[in-house]
């Protein structure tokens, strides 16, 4: 009830975090669980932004990206380099780089 009264107000309104929590009825704890809708919107919002200003042709992962993914797919489970803290590491960079996607085992 009272989170129904606080939807009233204008600046809620256009929350997509509030939104989800009405609907949830607690916090988010991953992507999956928004609503179709706004994971749409979301998906388009970031192919647009990446697209834009990090065309995929001007970024190469480099070596050690390149070797990062090698060893995820020829190792999977095992850190990279014998340090959980590189691995950790080279997954942010993975992350962070426009010429990858990271796809999660869960996710498959």
């Amino acid at each position: 009830e009272h989170l129904a009264s606080l939807e009233q107000g204008s600046e809620f309104q256009q929350s997509l975090a509030f939104a989800s929590l009405l609907r949830l009825g607690h916090v988010l704890e991953s992507y999956g669980q928004l609503a179709d809708d706004a994971r749409a919107g979301l998906e388009t919002f970031l192919h647009v932004e990446f697209s834009t200003r990090w065309p995929s042709s001007d970024f190469e992962p480099g070596a050690e990206l390149d070797a990062f993914v090698e060893h995820c797919q020829k190792h999977p489970g095992r850190a990279f380099a014998q340090s959980a803290v590189q691995h950790k590491l080279m997954l942010f960079k993975a992350i962070a780089s426009p010429a990858l996607r990271v796809v999660w085992r869960s996710d498959m």
